[in-house]
C-alpha cells in the first residue's frame, strides 16, 4: 500500500519530533539589513547547503521560542496579538507540539472567536484569558490559578466589549497579571485583570503579513524556492507535498521593538506498508489471553525545506530592520506501527 494519505499526527511527529537520532543541520546566519527605503520586489530566498543524511527542521527553533514561558511580576509589558491576521494564523505551542498549519486547509478561526494571546520579548505565546462578566469565549467560572488567584475569566477578541480600549488585531499593552500577584514561570495562562494599551502598531503587522497571502507574488516566489530545494534530495517513490505557514509576533521592551516573522514551510512524504505485524505471543493451555489487534508496519520518509523573513518596527510601526533567512532543507525516515 503505496502513496498512504498521511494522517495528521504522523505528520505532526514528523515535522515536531524528527528522528531520535537526528542529526540537526546547521543553518547560515539570518541576513540583516538596514532598512533605508520601500520595500523592494518580491523576495526570492537563498539555498543553503544539502542537509545531513538525517535532520529535521531547525529554523522554526530559531525564530520562535518552543514552551519558553517566563515568570512575571505584578505587571508586565507585551503585545496582545490576534490568532489569524491577514489570511495567515498564528504559531502556537500549545503543550505538546509547536503547530505550524497546512495552507488552505485549516481555519485557526472558526466564527468570530479571532482571540489574542500575550508574547513578552523571547517569550512562547501565552493563552491569556481576561477578567470577565459572561463576555469573550471559553468563559470559566472562578477559575483558579496555581499561586492562588482566581476569578471569573475567557478568552478575548477585538469584537470582545471591554474597557481597556482593545479593540484592534495588535496591542502594545501594560497588563496587571493576575489581579496583581503575578504569575510563575512555566505557566502557559493567566489572567489579565487591567491594561492600558501603549500602542496599536496593528497596521504594520497586517500590512507585513498582507504579503503573503494565497497567490501572492511573495508567496509563488517562496514556494518555488521551496520546492526546487525538495526536487533536489533523494526521493523514495510517489508522495504526498504539503506546504505549511505561520507567523509570530512579539514585543521586546527592554529595546522597543516589535518583531514579526512570517514562517513557511514545504514537505514532501512519502509513506509505504511493510505488511502486518502481529505482537500475540505463542499460547498452547487452555487460558490463553486474547490477542491484541495486529497493526500494519509503515516506513515513512520526509524531506522538506524551510524558509522565513522578519521584520522590526518601533512602537509606532515604522519599519526598522528585516531578517531574511535563507531556505534550509531536511530530511528523515522512520518506520511506526499503524492500526489495521
Amino acid at each position: 500500500m503505496t502513496g498512504i494519505r498521511i494522517a495528521a499526527a504522523v505528520t505532526a511527529a514528523a515535522f515536531c519530533a524528527g528522528v531520535s537520532q537526528a542529526q540537526v543541520v546547521s543553518s547560515p546566519r539570518a541576513e540583516l539589513e538596514l532598512i533605508t527605503q520601500s520595500r523592494p520586489a518580491p523576495i526570492v530566498p537563498q539555498v543553503s547547503a544539502a542537509p545531513a543524511p538525517e535532520s529535521k527542521p531547525t529554523l522554526i527553533g530559531r525564530i520562535t521560542p518552543y514552551q519558553k514561558w517566563p515568570a512575571f511580576g505584578a505587571k508586565t509589558k507585551g503585545l496582545l496579538v490576534q490568532k489569524e491576521i491577514a489570511g495567515v494564523c498564528r504559531i502556537d505551542h500549545m503543550h505538546t507540539v509547536r503547530q505550524v498549519q497546512p495552507v488552505d486547509t485549516w481555519k485557526c478561526v472558526q466564527g468570530d472567536d479571532n482571540t489574542y494571546a500575550f508574547s513578552e520579548g523571547d517569550s512562547s505565546p501565552f493563552a491569556v484569558y481576561f477578567k470577565s462578566s459572561g463576555e469573550g469565549y471559553n468563559f470559566l467560572r472562578n477559575w483558579r490559578m496555581r499561586n492562588g488567584f482566581q476569578a471569573d475569566a475567557a478568552q478575548f477578541a477585538r469584537t470582545t466589549p471591554n474597557a481597556w480600549g482593545l479593540n484592534d488585531e495588535a496591542h502594545i499593552a501594560e497588563v496587571t497579571v493576575n489581579g496583581g500577584q503575578g504569575t510563575p514561570a512555566n505557566e502557559i495562562h493567566f489572567i489579565i485583570t487591567d491594561a492600558t494599551v501603549q500602542s496599536t502598531p496593528a497596521q504594520a503587522v497586517r500590512s507585513f503579513l498582507g504579503r503573503f497571502s494565497t497567490g501572492s507574488r511573495e508567496v509563488a516566489a517562496a514556494d518555488k524556492q521551496l520546492k526546487d530545494a525538495i526536487a533536489k534530495l533523494p526521493s523514495r517513490g510517489p508522495s504526498e507535498a504539503k506546504i505549511y505557514a505561520g507567523f509570530t509576533a512579539t514585543w521586546f521592551e527592554s529595546r522597543g521593538i516589535l518583531r514579526v516573522t512570517y514562517y513557511r514551510k514545504a514537505t514532501d512524504v512519502h509513506q509505504k506498508d511493510l505488511g502486518t505485524v502481529s505482537s500475540c505471543a505463542p499460547c498452547r493451555g487452555q487460558r490463553c489471553p486474547p490477542c491484541p489487534p495486529p497493526q500494519h508496519r509503515v516506513y515513512t520518509y520526509t524531506r522538506g525545506a524551510e524558509w522565513a523573513i522578519q521584520e522590526d518596527f518601533n512602537k509606532a510601526g515604522t519599519l526598522l530592520k528585516r531578517r531574511r533567512f535563507p531556505v534550509s532543507t531536511f530530511a528523515n525516515e522512520h518506520t511506526s506501527n499503524l492500526p489495521h
